[in-house]
């Protein structure tokens, strides 16, 4: 995998705005392949994102990890996805 720099997010939530770093731990994405009938995540295309939390001095922050719920999970991943997929 190449390596990509942490990428700044906000985390909002009720707890307030809290800034930090999102250490992406691992990044695929599998262009889709009409040509596979076997499966059908191959046929269709799918990306793998793994990502962690971090305090703006690169420390781990579980803390933010813990308040996380799916849909700021998924607004992490797109965001992901966006700067980092390359076609």
């Amino acid at each position: 995998m190449k390596q990509h720099p942490y990428l700044e997010y906000f985390v909002r939530g009720a707890w307030g705005d809290i800034e930090c770093l999102v250490n992406v731990t691992h990044f695929h994405h599998q262009p889709a392949d009409r040509s596979c009938t076997d499966s059908d995540m191959d046929y269709r295309g799918f990306t793998e994102v793994e990502f962690g939390l971090l305090h703006l001095d690169g420390t781990p922050a579980p803390e933010l990890e813990e308040l996380m719920d799916i849909k700021k999970v998924a607004d992490i991943e797109e965001m992901i996805i966006a700067n980092l997929w390359e076609n």
